[in-house]
């Protein structure tokens, strides 16, 4: 049938490029079976740093800068390190798996739109549009969730060196003496900690809308050939 396989059988029959299929029924057993699990433990491990990190902000914000001495910040900056170093580990473990959960997940969504954007005009069914609203809204929704829970690390770590530096400043000119800050300089002198996907897509929630756009863009353009 020169390359397209008969999607829709009986009078509402349409042919459809085979690739998009390829890619939708091979993607998603494989996410059905690995995605919800690395996913859940992802997304909860996320969460529970993000949550410690706040907590450490809170607790700088709450502190009044006179109490903010070398031995408090040295307290702070050690569970800091704590969490870069537990957040390190995950990314070596989750790194690869997580990469390619969200490229499938990301061909899912590409080869629904795809077949959306590419009907014919004869009559397509009301289930199989609840099919591909079913595959392209779960995958692209588990793309936005992951990508939102993880791109807060970055953005909690940017407010807690913001919140430690200006409590600091605070404390120097309520106090009045000058203080060394090797040590603080040292451990909070370095780029924001970014999750990242096989050290390929860094996990920011700005990636949505590059994602987002990405996906928008080829499609239309394989759809213009």
């Amino acid at each position: 049938m020169n390359g397209k396989d008969c999607y829709i059988s009986g009078p509402s029959e349409g042919c459809y490029p085979s690739w998009p299929l390829i890619l939708k029924f091979n993607a998603y057993p494989f996410l059905f079976e690995l995605s919800p699990d690395v996913e859940s433990k992802s997304e909860e491990h996320i969460r529970n740093q993000n949550s410690v990190i706040k907590q450490i902000n809170e607790e700088i914000l709450c502190c009044p800068a006179e109490t903010f001495g070398p031995s408090k910040r040295f307290e702070i900056l050690k569970r800091k390190a704590k969490i870069d170093e537990t957040l390190s580990t995950f990314e070596d473990i989750f790194s690869k798996p997580s990469f390619f959960i969200l490229i499938a997940n990301l061909f899912i969504c590409f080869s629904t739109l795809f077949l959306y954007l590419s009907r014919n005009e004869r009559k397509v069914t009301s289930l199989l549009y609840c099919e591909w609203a079913f595959y392209g809204l779960n995958s692209f929704g588990c793309l936005i969730i992951f990508l939102w829970v993880a791109g807060e690390i970055p953005i909690n770590d940017r407010k807690f060196r913001e919140i430690f530096f200006q409590k600091t400043q605070n404390r120097i000119f309520s106090t009045e003496t000058p203080e060394e800050l090797r040590m603080e300089k040292w451990s909070l002198d370095k780029p924001d900690f970014v999750l990242t996907g096989w050290d390929i897509l860094s996990f920011r929630r700005s990636t949505v809308f590059a994602i987002f756009g990405t996906l928008i863009t080829y499609t239309l353009l394989i759809l213009s050939k």
